[in-house]
């Protein structure tokens, strides 16, 4: 049996509020022991917010993109092994490093 291995979730978002809150609900469900998933999240937009349960980071709208903001979710990171959620349209890819 292989033993299960912490993880962080690098979350980039702009403008996608309905979007977050059904991933984050989604991964509130995941059937991994919750202690060993560490979800960080990088907002851009006009006002900050409060998230219970993650790391999260926001900056105002700088117009960078979501390179700039990927990148500052995953130094934010403290696993090895990072999954990435890529916004494409009107789904999630999670890319894991």
């Amino acid at each position: 049996m292989s033993e299960n291995k912490s993880i962080s979730i690098a979350i980039s978002t702009k403008d996608r509020r309905n979007d977050l809150n059904r991933l984050l609900d989604s991964l509130g469900n995941l059937d991994y022991p919750k202690d060993m998933i560490e979800v960080v999240v990088v907002e851009e937009g006009d006002s900050p917010r409060t998230i219970g349960g993650v790391k999260y980071i926001f900056i105002p709208r700088l117009g960078k993109g979501y390179g700039y903001s990927r990148n500052l979710a995953v130094r934010q990171c403290s696993n090895d092994l990072i999954a990435l959620e890529w916004p494409d349209g009107s789904n999630s890819v999670v890319t894991v490093m």
